[in-house]
């Protein structure tokens, strides 16, 4: 006891360093996990010793808000393999079953709570920021060239509907997309999921996506402002929609404190930047700086 401080105030709100996950794909031999297959655990994954390095993949985010992961090590072994394999564990047949019934649909992506530097992707008010990781930014140049080779062996989309997960050619370059809406001409409207923005293509502009190219995380995670999350999402886009472009760059670097997740999985966070420029209110609209420069000409 005479080691113990009370915790400041200021201090027991402050996010801890440390995520809680569950490996997908393993259980216990029994009905708990025993001390053997513990121990079995800790040796295969180093712990305690910051020389091993994992690559971490979230597999879903489930209802209660339970994170599931698969992990490989720096060789790429499957580490929830090597557990079965080594009889730490044993496989999960359910769920295994779970992912292969279960429909096609992109997994979201999910963000560390805490102070740290994201990539603004896009801004579409106060209560829709889209963000990323600096880690899942860099990986993008390697997931589009995968892209560009799954479309060159895809099958071209003949017929669509809204909500249909498709790749999509935007200026050149295959994204992940998601059909929002089918227009007339062999047009559609599409959102380019890891990017958080819509494009309007070309029905020959789009490929089937395959279960492997849906597998891999959204980069693009939805954030609220955590002093707007009882707000109205309409009176906030109707308010501040048209500004956002002059408040947040797109693809810039920012510092941001994530302090939650809502039910819905959209994560609370506090900006700093954007919500100093957006009480000083001297932010102008797209609309407003164009007649700007329109008048000096």
């Amino acid at each position: 006891m005479a080691s113990l401080r009370p915790l400041p105030r200021e201090m027991q709100t402050t996010p801890g360093l440390v995520c809680k996950v569950r490996l997908k794909g393993i259980k216990p031999g029994g009905n708990e996990w025993s001390e053997d297959q513990i121990g079995g655990a800790e040796i295969v994954l180093d712990v305690g010793k910051d020389a091993t390095q994992f690559s971490v993949k979230v597999v879903k985010v489930d209802s209660s808000g339970e994170i599931w992961v698969s992990m490989k090590d720096s060789e790429g072994t499957d580490v929830a393999t090597l557990m079965i394999e080594t009889e730490i564990a044993v496989a999960d047949m359910l769920a295994h079953k779970e992912v292969s019934q279960a429909p096609l649909e992109y997994q979201p992506g999910c963000l560390a709570m805490g102070t740290q530097s994201v990539i603004v992707l896009t801004a579409i008010s106060p209560m829709e920021l889209y963000i990323c990781s600096q880690e899942m930014f860099l990986q993008l140049s390697t997931t589009m060239a995968k892209l560009d080779q799954a479309a060159a062996s895809s099958t071209p989309v003949k017929t669509v509907q809204a909500d249909d997960s498709v790749l999509a050619c935007d200026d050149g370059t295959w994204y992940r997309g998601k059909v929002v809406k089918v227009m007339g001409d062999n047009m559609v409207q599409v959102e380019l999921v890891d990017l958080a923005s819509t494009a309007t293509l070309s029905m020959a502009h789009l490929r089937i996506a395959s279960p492997d190219v849906m597998k891999e995380v959204v980069v693009a995670v939805s954030c609220c402002l955590d002093t707007w999350v009882k707000e109205d999402k309409k009176v906030a886009v109707e308010k501040w929609g048209d500004k956002m472009a002059g408040m947040v760059e797109e693809f810039s670097e920012v510092q941001v404190e994530v302090v939650g997740q809502l039910e819905a999985g959209q994560y609370r966070i506090k900006f700093p930047e954007l919500e100093k420029k957006m009480n000083a209110g001297v932010v102008k609209s797209r609309a407003e700086m164009l007649k700007e420069k329109l008048r000096k000409k």
